[in-house]
């Protein structure tokens, strides 16, 4: 014999707000940070590693983090590329050549592409100890 049970949300945001707290979504963004680092522009490995986390945020804290995810050869009003620090740079239509196999401007959606199987279920698997 079988039963047909139906549930009804009667507030799905707030119900949501209730198993995805801030706790939650500090675990998720600490585990993407994780992910991202196998794909993050490296010589030294530096940019992988200068990051913040907040619920539902990474934050890069390089100088550079924001060249590096935008992939673009960046100059100066002369044309150089070793601009001065205190000279305005601008983004040019050349992308950025990277010397590390797996790295990639928006290094986040090649993580979530190839990863988000695995964060869901690390998630899955923090919410079941909690």
């Amino acid at each position: 014999m079988s039963k047909r049970i139906k549930v009804i949300i009667d507030n799905p945001r707030k119900t949501m707000n209730r198993i995805i707290d801030d706790k939650t979504r500090l675990f998720a963004s600490e585990t993407w940070a994780k992910y991202f680092k196998k794909y993050t522009p490296r010589d030294s490995g530096v940019l992988g590693e200068t990051y913040t986390t907040e619920p539902g945020k990474v934050t890069y804290t390089s100088p550079y983090a924001h060249f590096q995810w935008e992939g673009r050869v960046m100059v100066d009003e002369n044309g150089s590329t070793w601009a001065k620090k205190d000279h305005k740079k601008y983004y040019t239509n050349r992308k950025l050549k990277y010397s590390y196999p797996n790295a990639s401007s928006h290094w986040e959606e090649v993580a979530e592409k190839n990863h988000k199987s695995a964060v869901a279920d690390e998630i899955t698997q923090y919410l079941k100890r909690r």
